[in-house]
């Protein structure tokens, strides 16, 4: 399904294995000045305060409304210029899609992702680019925001959207997504609190206090890991399979049709492919016992930062050993925002002020 809000595409995939919202071609036409202008909005006379955009979460520099002329209904509460940098003024240098969603009641807007502009060509920007971070069943608004600077312009006013995914997935550096189908569970979800017992002699009942800022959840998982989980080829990309992670790819060589070759002489089909199973289970050990941050994100759950501990693998006797039994335990170590996942490199991109 496809949403154009004011110019800007979004392509919405509902199917259980792509749970992430898809921005197909953002594309910003019909710019007419190569630069646009914006300053930092009107000044009320009579109290001297610099008037701002209804988003009051977007600060002093916020600007408002747009005029309908362009595909990005530019116009500012203030002025808008074209051509070349004008003083007070700065060049537009990016373009960032926002999000908000019915937790905050739509009052309270995060960062999906950063575009930057060169100079001159933000009518040319055309991407593609999934958020990976949503939760099941939460009504999602999005919209962009055009940046000057340190300096972020009004945003356009989108419709709602919400959509659904199943399984558990695991999101780690530079967004490898990573779902797990086959049997997932979870035990022993906790919520850590450190409380103190103290008991006095002059009293029947102890006191109990509270450190308030400890408050994360733990909880152990457990899967069934087979390279059929591996349907975005994540670990599976063939040009790579077969070779250690340290090693760079050389486009010259290519094993795979001599595999090919080798599993049709042997009659060994995908089902049963130990070889494929045996690699697989070799990229995955590493992804987990990197000990680098990741996302744990189900539609039971929703979205937890984790770091991942006493990771164990059993082999199912049952099926030869070619597949796994994966249990381990997860600690919430943060937050799951815009600049907390570009600092740990699980999100691809920038933050505004890497504009500059």
């Amino acid at each position: 399904m496809a949403v154009s809000l004011g110019g800007f595409f979004m392509s919405l995939e509902l199917s259980a294995l792509c749970p992430a919202l898809s921005f197909d071609s953002v594309a910003l036409t019909n710019i007419a000045p190569d630069h646009l202008l914006m300053d930092k909005g009107d000044t009320d006379t009579s109290t001297d305060e610099v008037i701002t955009s209804k988003n009051s979460n977007l600060g002093i520099d916020a600007t408002t409304g747009w005029k309908p002329f362009t595909e990005m209904n530019a116009s500012f509460n203030g002025s808008l210029d074209g051509g070349t940098l004008q003083q007070f003024g700065m060049n537009v240098n990016g373009v960032v899609i926002r999000r908000t969603s019915n937790r905050s009641n739509y009052k309270v807007w995060e960062d999906v992702v950063v575009l930057p502009v060169a100079l001159g060509e933000i009518g040319l920007l055309n991407v593609v680019y999934d958020d990976l971070y949503v939760e099941s069943g939460i009504i999602y608004r999005y919209a962009i925001q055009p940046v000057s600077g340190q300096n972020r312009g009004p945003l356009n006013d989108p419709s709602p959207v919400i959509f659904d995914y199943e399984y558990s997935w695991l999101i780690g550096e530079g967004e490898k997504q990573l779902m797990f189908a086959f049997n997932p569970a979870i035990t022993g979800y906790n919520t850590v609190v450190k409380d103190s017992v103290v008991e006095t002699i002059g009293s029947k009942y102890p006191f109990v206090t509270r450190n308030s800022n400890v408050m994360y959840k733990t909880f152990s998982f457990s899967a069934t890991i087979t390279q059929f989980m591996d349907v975005e080829n994540v670990m599976m990309d063939k040009s790579s399979l077969f070779l250690s992670d340290d090693i760079v790819v050389d486009s010259s060589i290519d094993v795979t049709s001599d595999y090919k070759t080798f599993f049709d002489k042997q009659g060994i089909n995908d089902a049963d492919n130990y070889v494929l199973e045996r690699e697989f289970r070799n990229k995955i050990t590493e992804f987990l016992y990197d000990g680098k941050p990741k996302v744990f994100k189900s539609d039971t759950e929703g979205l937890i930062l984790v770091k991942i501990s006493e990771v164990s693998l059993t082999p199912k006797a049952e099926l030869g050993r070619r597949v796994y039994d994966l249990s381990c335990t997860m600690t919430e170590i943060g937050t799951v925002d815009f600049d907390t996942l570009i600092d740990y490199k699980i999100k691809k991109g920038v933050k505004v002020s890497g504009l500059e």
